[in-house]
């Protein structure tokens, strides 16, 4: 089989099934690059290394500004979890479904040598001054959408594919559905009740999203080719809210945050106030605890504050005990006590 025919039917059986968003693209490019007459059995440490070297030197883009430049202007690479997603372990999925489904005998590369080193996904917590400040700076018509996430931790693609038939008012709970397709039910709380509840006042029976945003000028898209009126309200897309939040950021002096940090905001707060690890772990819809547990760090902060606490009151009963027991006057019996003298007992008297 060559390389070409096993990209063409993953795409068929999988690839045009998933959310992946630049899978197509990330297909293309590895046919491209592979060649499409190589056969799939070719492909071996040698091939795999040099494609991960090939993707290292590209430069990140995005459709809206083009080449993504650092403060001093300079491009900026594709970064390892880019180069791992979009070709080391795309291809090990292929070939592993051609070993496995369609029972090709192949002897596949060491995967683990070409995976480049992710740093770690760090926590970062929107503090209250900070959420003042983006939120003046937000436009008005996304403060909802991002007021929301705050309080429910949902991911980017789920929060803008929202509908308000995934809403029941009258059972008080909404229904999601997270990444893998999984659903997730969660209760109306007065919280979300106050930022829903004006918009479904207000909703364009149009538009089935929940979350909408109406357009400041007429234009179309480039990339899209989609066209939009001056006046009229659209959906909030994925891509326009997270160069909302970026410019907001930018305007309020937020340095280092994230639309996906919304998400850690929302797990940390909830952490912190309900001490309750697994029902944070069923609000971010997690299937392993281990990883909710990145936010086990709100825990151990409560730990320290606890023995801080802890401290001050073992040292403030110990001034007491210290203070009482200077008011006794020194060398005073605290009672009779018996004494041995040529082997016999005697009693001591007290004067």
């Amino acid at each position: 089989m060559t390389f070409d025919a096993a990209a063409d039917r993953y795409w068929t059986e999988v690839g045009q099934h998933s959310k992946e968003r630049d899978l197509a693209a990330n297909l293309e490019r590895l046919v491209l690059w592979v060649g499409q007459r190589t056969p799939i059995s070719d492909i071996n440490n040698d091939l795999v290394a040099r494609l991960v070297a090939r993707r290292r030197a590209d430069i990140k883009t995005n459709a809206a500004a083009g080449i993504v430049k650092d403060e001093e202007g300079r491009p900026v690479l594709v970064s390892p979890s880019t180069v791992n997603r979009s070709v080391t372990a795309l291809l090990r999925r292929i070939m592993t479904r051609a070993r496995k489904a369609w029972e090709i005998p192949l002897r596949e590369p060491d995967w683990s040598q070409h995976m480049l080193k992710e740093p770690e996904e760090r926590v970062r917590e929107l503090d209250f001054a900070e959420e003042e400040r983006l939120f003046e700076s937000l436009r008005p018509d996304y403060r909802p959408i991002t007021a929301f996430v705050l309080v429910v931790g949902l991911r980017r693609e789920t929060a803008v594919t929202l509908t308000w038939n995934q809403i029941k008012w009258a059972e008080g709970q909404l229904r999601v559905k997270g990444k893998g397709d999984k659903w997730q039910t969660l209760p109306i709380t007065p919280a979300i009740t106050e930022i829903l509840w004006p918009l479904w006042q207000n909703r364009d029976p149009s538009i089935e999203q929940v979350f909408t945003y109406t357009a400041e000028r007429t234009r179309t898209c480039a990339t899209s080719k989609k066209q939009f009126v001056r006046g009229k309200r659209y959906a909030i897309t994925y891509s326009g809210w997270g160069n909302e939040l970026a410019r907001a950021c930018k305007a309020a002096g937020v340095v280092d945050f994230k639309l996906h940090d919304t998400r850690h905001t929302a797990a940390t707060r909830t952490l912190r106030g309900s001490k309750n690890l697994a029902a944070v772990q069923k609000l971010l819809n997690h299937s392993d605890v281990k990883t909710t547990m990145k936010y086990a760090h709100v825990l151990v902060d409560d730990v320290a504050e606890a023995l801080s606490t802890s401290a001050l009151d073992v040292a403030a009963r110990r001034a007491r005990y210290e203070e009482a027991a200077a008011k006794i006057p020194h060398g005073t019996p605290h009672g009779t006590k018996r004494m041995r003298t040529n082997g016999r007992k005697k009693k001591r008297i007290r004067p």
